[in-house]
């Protein structure tokens, strides 16, 4: 995304935007939009429920990796939007596991567990991420975690039940009513 940055920040030259600052605003473009797949994933939970919702944003995160190598400009910028819908959609999947999962007495030792194993998951990729990259490049980066995205997939369907017809959430609400 560098030259397209650099092209950017050399139309907007006078204003001395530099690409750091173009990079930035994708960043924020990144994160405002992916945001929003919280709401979609959210929507989709109480239809769906989580098995298919945790496939559907794992199957976008598998495509997105899997397109990226060797992509530049507004090509990587489109897939990189792909692979932050499905990173940002997975986080109602996962906290709605553990909210349904836990018991009411460990609920908050259960989501406190969650979050230092992604803490510690945070901390520890970066260098993680340097030594793949340094090693392998950036294609190997992105095939490495297209690895850990198939990998989520795959747990997805083998651990989460297939529900009956009664536990799916819009079954439920057919028997309320």
């Amino acid at each position: 995304m560098v030259g397209l940055a650099d092209a950017i920040s050399a139309g907007f030259a006078a204003l001395k935007i530099t690409s750091a600052s173009v990079i930035g605003t994708f960043v924020f473009v990144f994160f405002a939009a992916a945001s929003l797949a919280q709401l979609v994933s959210g929507q989709m939970l109480d239809r769906l429920g989580a098995r298919p919702s945790l496939a559907l944003v794992s199957s976008v995160q598998i495509v997105a990796f899997l397109l990226m190598p060797g992509l530049t400009d507004w090509a990587i910028f489109a897939v990189a939007l792909g692979v932050m819908l499905g990173v940002f959609g997975q986080v109602p999947v996962i906290d709605f596991l553990v909210g349904t999962t836990a018991s009411n007495l460990s609920r908050s030792r259960a989501f406190g567990a969650r979050y230092m194993v992604s803490f510690l998951a945070f901390s520890g990729a970066p260098p993680l991420i340097a030594i793949i990259q340094a090693n392998w490049g950036f294609d190997g980066l992105f095939l490495v975690l297209m690895i850990c995205s198939v990998l989520i997939f795959l747990g997805s369907r083998i651990l989460l039940s297939k529900p009956s017809v009664l536990e799916t959430p819009a079954a439920a609400a057919q028997v309320k009513s």
